[in-house]
This record gives structure tokens, sequence and C-alpha cells, in this order.
């Protein structure tokens, strides 16, 4: 199976910079960072991604106003991820709610068992791209429970009990999901040939950015 790329959504330019309102300014500033987080925690799903992420901008907007953009760019970005992070959760509920569901309705028609979702599936910039392709690659590998609890560990750091409250589990199947994540990317790591998939994957994508920005035209 062929591994989901992160392709960024389409944004038209806009050479004008200083006739965009506040809001377009920190649009087209942060966007593309948090589009590429929120595209990985919802493993690839582009369509749902965009709409989250134009959601996260407006409850930002809504909240801070022009406060985020006399903040820090890494300050305002953290708030944005946070705020994205909610929605990603929400999201991830929903989905449950719906494969519930779906999972009803088979029991009503057939005695065929349990329903079990299986899901779709400079040095420095490097070493965040690399990470950026890893995340795209467990996406595919991992299960829906493994993936959530393996990107709120360690891409947000949160404990296991927050992690816990937020998937409406137990500390005990967190720690097991996170356990048979880490079994599950070792083996990965450990096989030559996907090692260097991903490294080629994050190289070529660092090559296009230093492309794309040559032929940025700056305000």
């Amino acid at each position: 199976m062929s591994e989901p790329t992160v392709a960024d959504p389409p944004v038209p330019r806009d050479p004008h910079y200083r006739q965009q309102s506040p809001f377009e300014r920190l649009y087209r500033r942060d966007q593309r960072e948090l589009y590429k987080f929120v595209v990985v925690a919802l493993r690839g799903n582009t369509r749902n991604a965009e709409d989250l992420v134009h959601e996260t901008f407006l409850r930002a907007w809504k909240r801070y106003r022009h406060g985020l953009l006399d903040k820090p760019v890494d300050e305002a970005r953290g708030l944005l991820i946070t705020i994205a992070s909610h929605l990603v959760i929400d999201s991830w509920r929903a989905e449950d709610r719906r494969l519930d569901l779906v999972g009803d309705d088979l029991d009503e028609l057939s005695d065929a068992g349990s329903h079990r979702h299986v899901p779709d599936t400079g040095d420095l910039a490097v070493d965040n791209v690399l990470m950026s392709q890893l995340w795209q690659v467990l996406s595919t590998e991992l299960t829906a429970g493994e993936f959530r609890v393996a990107f709120l560990s360690w891409r947000m750091n949160l404990p296991d009990q927050q992690i816990a409250t937020a998937l409406r589990t137990t500390r005990r199947t967190v720690q097991a999901q996170r356990s048979t994540a880490k079994h599950k990317i070792k083996a990965l790591l450990s096989d030559p040939r996907r090692r260097t998939e991903i490294w080629s994957a994050a190289s070529d994508e660092v090559r296009d950015r230093g492309t794309a920005s040559t032929k940025e035209v700056h305000p």
C-alpha cells in the first residue's frame, strides 16, 4: 500500500501583503505549519484537515484578535496548536461514534461478530521533515487507537491520565497501546529499506521547499 503524502492545501498567493487584513496575515503566516500538524493527526484526511484548520483560525481570532499577531511567532503557533488539538480530539470522538453506529447496524443485520475498525490508511529542517514523514508512515502502520495514543504521547507530550481522559479510555489501555506502538515502530525502523524510504522522502521535501522559497515573492 502506498503511503499518504502530506500535500499543502491550495492557498492562493497574494503579493499585496500590506493590503491584507490582520486576520489574513495571520492565516498566511501560520496556515502551512498548522495544516501539516492537523493532517498528520487526522491520518491524511485532507478535507477534514482543511475544515479543522479554518475552524482553528476562526476560534483563535475570536478569542485573541490582534493579540495573536503581537505575540512571538512560536507562542502564537503554540496557541493555534492547542486549539487545533482540542478540535482533533473532538473529530476522533465523532469518528468513534460513527463507527459505533455502524457496528450497531451490523449487529442488527447479522450475527457476524464484533465490528473492528481497520484504519485507512539545514540539519534541523531535515530532522523536522523526517519526523513529519515518520508520522505519515505511522498513520498507516498503527491502528487508530495506537496512532492516537502515540500522537498525544510523543507529539503533544501529554501525561497518561490526560490522554485517557481525552480518548475516554483507561490509563492501562493507553499504556498498552503505546507499548504496542513502540514495538511496531522499532520493527519499522529496523528495516533498512523502510528507513531509506523515509529519509529519501524527507530529503526530497526539504529540497522542494528550498526550490519553492526561491520562487516566492516577498513583500
